[in-house]
């Protein structure tokens, strides 16, 4: 059933004349400047072809969308889906901090987080009244593509945690990028695996196609030392080099040159700062070792963030570790980038 919205009450929305906020032009649209709308766009012909190459289209990019076909086929989703559908009538359509195409995105957007689902795909239907100026109708689509860009910003971003070594791992790693996911975690000891194991390389091989990077636990963690040492990464770095490969806490104390070195061969390794503030001695990445990372590789590919939760007070120990990266002194832009920058570089979804 759907239902028909008034966002706000009479008396805030049917503003006076001088009250409404001075509506202006953000240009041209196509060939159809300066045109309202009359009830051929509605008719299927050349008129509406017009109207939504030029302005549907132009706001709405979407490979779903461009084949112009009868429906949208969304394949196969995740998990538990929540629908929900409203309309929206509005007058004036501008008003103060947006407009009824922000309106109508926001308050469908909303009626999803309250079911505590997040929006993948939104079905939009115009009911438009002949007279239109087709400008302000673009202006409305340009507010609602940038209203769906905005609501469809991931505020987390997941990583997979597989076994690269289960046969099909490849094949569930395209799966879960194609759910949304943007990474995955390996940690060789807990998933018993050698690094330098023929047997992996269809994973990295998938990754690299993904274009998604790789988080690695390095650091003692039992086991053997010798299937997981970070140059074994090197190999895999060589052999995949537009693999980003994030080397968290820096192969601990005790293999820390190994990882370094690892770095300095290959621009696709980055170094993973997690949980080495001191905290924990093994993993501690001292002020001197810090100093030889920031000077000989770079604030650019340093990633902080990654590995958690795995303390019994999370809070205190993302604390810790915030300060301490702080306390490098560097410029602004690249305590940025250490503190989530450079993951949500490496994670973004073209």
């Amino acid at each position: 059933m759907r239902k028909r919205r008034n966002a706000r009450t009479k008396s805030e929305v049917e503003m006076t004349k001088s009250q409404t906020p001075e509506w202006n032009p953000p240009g041209i649209v196509g060939d159809i400047v300066d045109e309202r709308i009359v009830m051929g766009h509605g008719a299927g012909g050349r008129k509406m072809h017009r109207l939504i190459s030029k302005v549907f289209l132009k706001h709405f990019a979407s490979p779903a969308l461009r084949k112009l076909a009868d429906s949208a086929v969304l394949g196969r989703l995740p998990g538990t889906l929540a629908m929900t559908t409203d309309s929206y009538v509005v007058q004036p359509l501008f008003f103060p901090g947006g407009d009824i195409g922000k309106l109508a995105v926001c308050g469908t957007v909303n009626d999803l987080a309250v079911m505590g689902a997040a929006p993948r795909y939104m079905s939009l239907a115009f009911v438009i009244r002949e007279g239109l100026e087709v400008l302000k109708l673009e202006a409305i689509c340009r507010s609602i593509g940038a209203a769906c860009r905005k609501a469809r910003a991931p505020r987390l971003r997941g990583f997979a945690t597989l076994n690269p070594a289960e046969p099909g791992s490849a094949d569930r790693l395209r799966e879960f990028v194609a759910a949304g996911l943007v990474g995955a975690k390996v940690h060789p000891p807990v998933q018993k695996i050698a690094l330098d194991d023929p047997a992996l390389d269809p994973f990295w091989t998938a990754a690299e196609e993904l274009g998604i990077p790789i988080h690695l636990h390095t650091g003692s963690h039992g086991g053997l030392l010798k299937t997981y040492r970070p140059m074994l990464l090197d190999e895999v770095a060589q052999a995949h080099p537009n693999l980003p490969l994030i080397i968290d806490h820096m192969g601990g104390y005790a293999l820390f040159d190994e990882a370094l070195a690892v770095l300095h061969n290959n621009r696709n390794a980055y170094a993973g700062f997690t949980q080495a503030s001191g905290r924990y001695n093994v993993y501690e990445i001292p002020p001197h070792r810090v100093k030889v990372v920031l000077d000989t590789v770079g604030a650019d590919r340093v990633v902080h963030g990654l590995d958690y939760p795995w303390n019994a007070d999370n809070d205190l120990a993302l604390g810790e570790d915030i300060a301490w990266v702080r306390a490098f002194a560097l410029s602004r832009e690249d305590t940025d980038k250490i503190l989530g920058g450079n993951i949500l570089r490496l994670t973004a979804r073209g």
